[in-house]
Order: C-alpha cells, then structure tokens, then sequence
C-alpha cells in the first residue's frame, strides 16, 4: 500500500476574499507579494521550472514541486484579487509609481543540485511566512490580515516539506 502524499497546503479554508474598504497604500504592499523576486510569480515559475527538470529523474521530488506551485497559483490569485478591491492594479511591478523592474525569469534561480534547490526553495517559503505575517500586523484590515495569516500556514507547511526532505537527504 502507497502512502498517502503529503498535505501541501493547510486543512483551513481560506477566509473570505474581501476588503473593509479600499486602500491603495495596502494594495501597494501586496504588489510585493506578487511580483518580487520572493513572491507569488517566482515561486510558481520556480517550482514549475524545479518540476521541468527533474521529472525523469525524481519524479517524486517533481511531483510536489507541481502540487506546491498548484498552491502558489491560488496565492498569486487570492492577492491579485485583494490588491483590486483595494483599490489599487494588480500588474507585475512591485512599485507601480516608480521605474522598478517587473517581473522577470531572471528572478529564479536557475539549479539543477537537488540541496542547492532544496535550499533556496526553504528560503523563499520563511521569506513568504516572514512576510505575511509582518504584513498582516502592519494591515488595519482584519479581512486582509486574516487572507494574509493563512497564506501564511500554507508556507510553513512549503518550508518544512523541502526541511524534511533536505534534512533527509533524499
């Protein structure tokens, strides 16, 4: 008998995709989480990228990396949408106002050493969970604070799913 996979994302529902009313400086905040080079658009390009290259020869490895950047996908959709009621244009350029780069593949990290990968991906996942979390007291919105808590657990579940298998060198 398999094993059952691994959760990739949390039991939680997410809360309800709203605003209190409109904030354009909060929306600007999400824009990060989007289009930096440690956001949403990384991380599922990352994985899809992790996913790509290792398919044949660790096709296990692979197939979470496609179910994580799966969960990436709904972030990416969850903030899009929260950064319009907010008011503000949900396009990939973390500072709208200024000439800052959009977003971009030479945001990856372009690997094919399982630990440097391993590695760089637990990075990114305590950045998100780092993120959200200060973001979510910074916020005034409890219905975008508690959004932002959740997408919070799923990334800690990311970060210690590639600690384990790091840790467990497989």
């Amino acid at each position: 008998m398999s094993q059952p996979e691994p959760a990739v994302a949390s039991a939680r529902p997410y809360p309800p995709i709203q605003a209190a009313e409109p904030n354009r400086r909060y929306a600007s905040m999400l824009l990060q989480d989007i289009a930096s080079s440690r956001g949403e658009m990384t991380a599922v390009y990352q994985y899809l990228y992790q996913h790509w290259i290792l398919e044949t020869a660790e096709s296990e490895l692979a197939h979470l990396l496609a179910r994580i950047a799966k969960v990436e996908m709904q972030h990416l959709d969850i903030l899009g949408k929260l950064v319009v009621l907010l008011g503000g244009n949900p396009i990939c350029r973390t500072n709208p106002c200024s000439c800052s780069t959009a977003w971009n593949g030479n945001m990856l990290q372009y690997t094919g050493s399982r630990r440097q990968l391993l590695a760089h991906n637990m990075s990114l996942e305590l950045a998100a969970v780092n993120d959200y979390r200060t973001q979510a007291e910074l916020i005034r919105d409890p219905c975008v604070s508690a959004i932002l808590i959740r997408l919070a657990e799923d990334e800690e579940i990311h970060y210690q799913l590639f600690r384990s298998l790091l840790g467990a060198g497989k």
